[in-house]
Protein backbone atom coordinates (compact mmCIF):
# COMPACT_ATOMS: atom_id res chain seq x y z
CA UNK A 1 0.00 0.00 0.00
CA UNK A 2 1.50 3.01 -0.51
CA UNK A 3 2.66 5.55 1.74
CA UNK A 4 -0.11 8.20 2.92
CA UNK A 5 0.19 11.56 3.79
CA UNK A 6 -2.83 13.77 5.51
CA UNK A 7 -4.68 16.04 2.94
CA UNK A 8 -3.98 19.36 3.26
CA UNK A 9 -8.04 20.53 3.67
CA UNK A 10 -9.30 18.26 6.17
CA UNK A 11 -12.23 19.82 7.97
CA UNK A 12 -13.47 18.75 11.21
CA UNK A 13 -16.96 18.77 12.48
CA UNK A 14 -18.59 18.38 15.88
CA UNK A 15 -21.41 17.39 16.43
CA UNK A 16 -24.12 15.93 18.78
CA UNK A 17 -23.86 12.00 19.29
CA UNK A 18 -27.69 12.23 19.36
CA UNK A 19 -27.19 14.05 15.59
CA UNK A 20 -25.34 11.44 14.53
CA UNK A 21 -27.27 8.15 15.58
CA UNK A 22 -30.25 10.30 13.90
CA UNK A 23 -28.03 10.89 10.28
CA UNK A 24 -25.41 8.07 10.67
CA UNK A 25 -25.63 6.98 7.10
CA UNK A 26 -25.30 10.44 6.31
CA UNK A 27 -22.40 11.44 8.80
CA UNK A 28 -20.40 7.89 7.72
CA UNK A 29 -20.72 8.58 4.13
CA UNK A 30 -19.38 12.27 4.38
CA UNK A 31 -16.60 10.90 6.59
CA UNK A 32 -15.55 8.17 3.75
CA UNK A 33 -15.60 10.29 0.59
CA UNK A 34 -15.30 13.81 1.62
CA UNK A 35 -11.51 14.63 3.82
CA UNK A 36 -13.62 15.64 6.75
CA UNK A 37 -13.62 14.47 10.67
CA UNK A 38 -16.19 13.59 12.79
CA UNK A 39 -15.80 15.04 16.54
CA UNK A 40 -19.07 13.47 18.72
CA UNK A 41 -19.73 15.14 21.59
CA UNK A 42 -21.96 14.20 24.44
CA UNK A 43 -22.63 17.36 27.01
CA UNK A 44 -20.60 19.90 24.12
CA UNK A 45 -17.35 17.57 24.97
CA UNK A 46 -16.02 15.78 22.87
CA UNK A 47 -15.49 11.86 23.44
CA UNK A 48 -15.08 10.26 20.21
CA UNK A 49 -14.38 10.35 16.74
CA UNK A 50 -15.53 8.80 13.19
CA UNK A 51 -12.62 9.08 10.61
CA UNK A 52 -12.28 7.79 7.27
CA UNK A 53 -10.41 4.53 6.47
CA UNK A 54 -7.43 6.33 4.88
CA UNK A 55 -7.52 8.41 8.64
CA UNK A 56 -7.31 5.48 10.36
CA UNK A 57 -4.60 3.54 8.20
CA UNK A 58 -2.21 6.55 8.85
CA UNK A 59 -3.02 6.75 12.27
CA UNK A 60 -1.82 2.65 12.29
CA UNK A 61 0.95 3.23 10.65
CA UNK A 62 1.96 6.02 12.61
CA UNK A 63 1.64 4.44 15.61
CA UNK A 64 3.86 1.33 14.82
CA UNK A 65 6.68 3.56 13.90
CA UNK A 66 6.44 5.12 17.35
CA UNK A 67 6.68 1.58 18.96
CA UNK A 68 9.66 0.76 16.14
CA UNK A 69 11.23 4.09 17.00
CA UNK A 70 10.31 3.73 20.56
CA UNK A 71 11.97 -0.02 21.03
CA UNK A 72 15.02 0.78 18.97
CA UNK A 73 15.79 3.99 21.62
CA UNK A 74 15.26 1.88 24.07
CA UNK A 75 18.07 -0.30 22.94
CA UNK A 76 20.40 2.14 21.61
CA UNK A 77 20.06 3.39 25.15
CA UNK A 78 20.67 0.25 27.27
CA UNK A 79 23.64 -0.34 25.45
CA UNK A 80 24.96 3.05 25.33
CA UNK A 81 24.47 2.75 29.02
CA UNK A 82 26.38 -0.68 29.54
CA UNK A 83 29.47 0.49 27.40
CA UNK A 84 29.66 3.76 29.71
CA UNK A 85 29.28 1.29 32.73
CA UNK A 86 32.22 -0.49 31.48
CA UNK A 87 34.20 2.06 30.52
CA UNK A 88 34.00 3.61 33.79
CA UNK A 89 35.02 0.19 35.61
CA UNK A 90 37.98 0.05 33.35
CA UNK A 91 38.45 3.19 34.24
CA UNK A 92 38.54 2.60 37.88
CA UNK A 93 40.56 -0.23 37.44
CA UNK A 94 43.37 1.75 35.93
CA UNK A 95 43.23 4.31 38.51
CA UNK A 96 43.16 1.71 41.33
CA UNK A 97 45.12 -1.02 40.47
CA UNK A 98 44.61 -4.17 42.76
CA UNK A 99 41.12 -2.26 43.89
CA UNK A 100 38.94 -4.76 42.19
CA UNK A 101 35.78 -6.52 43.81
CA UNK A 102 37.31 -6.89 47.21
CA UNK A 103 38.23 -3.05 47.94
CA UNK A 104 41.22 -1.27 47.69
CA UNK A 105 44.47 -3.60 48.77
CA UNK A 106 47.12 -0.93 48.72
CA UNK A 107 49.03 0.24 51.75
CA UNK A 108 51.63 3.00 52.46
CA UNK A 109 55.03 1.58 52.10
CA UNK A 110 57.53 2.78 54.94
Amino acid sequence: MPEMSPAPHIKTQMIPLSEFRTHIAMWTARVSHIPERILLTKHGRPFAAVVSMRDLEMIERFDARSVETLRRDFEETASRFEAAQEVGRQSRRTRYPGSGEGGYHGGFED
